[in-house]
């Protein structure tokens, strides 16, 4: 059994179902596709599955980017490069060491996939990775 009920106190417009099986029986009606009238919200919300499916599909599909000269050489997916980092916190100041010393090296690193393939902080990076070879210059050259 199906009804529309609207109530105004609670500022909330769905559809109401009456539980039939279960410990309640029909005392107690559950909200089917709820909505909030003070917020004009109608796009359905999403469950937690739905989101952690979303987090991972994201996670596996974008991934930390290192080249050399140019050429990509590893391109890691971010929930293992964020699994790393997690799982050896201890290590993290000492790898960000490296991966500058290695910038002299011409390394670099950027990030790629479908939502961080063109990001700014892409931008941010090359211009880290410009700033580090002017220094470089300004070393070897005596500029």
């Amino acid at each position: 059994m199906s009804v529309s009920i609207s109530k105004e106190q609670e500022n909330i417009s769905g559809t109401y179902t009456s539980g039939t099986n279960g410990f309640f029986g029909d005392t107690a009606p559950q909200v089917v596709n709820a909505q909030s009238e003070s917020t004009g919200d109608t796009a359905p919300r999403r469950s937690f599955g739905k989101r952690l499916g979303e987090f991972f599909y994201r996670s596996f599909h974008n991934g930390f980017v290192i080249k050399h000269r140019g050429e990509k050489i590893i391109s890691v997916p971010l929930f293992f490069t964020v699994l790393i980092a997690l799982a050896c916190l201890e290590y993290v100041r000492p790898f960000f060491i490296i991966l500058i010393a290695a910038m002299f090296f011409n390394v670099s690193y950027g990030f790629d996939g479908e939502q961080l393939g063109g990001s700014r902080i892409n931008t941010v990076l090359d211009k880290i990775a410009e700033g580090i070879n002017n220094f470089k210059r300004s070393l070897l050259h005596g500029a």
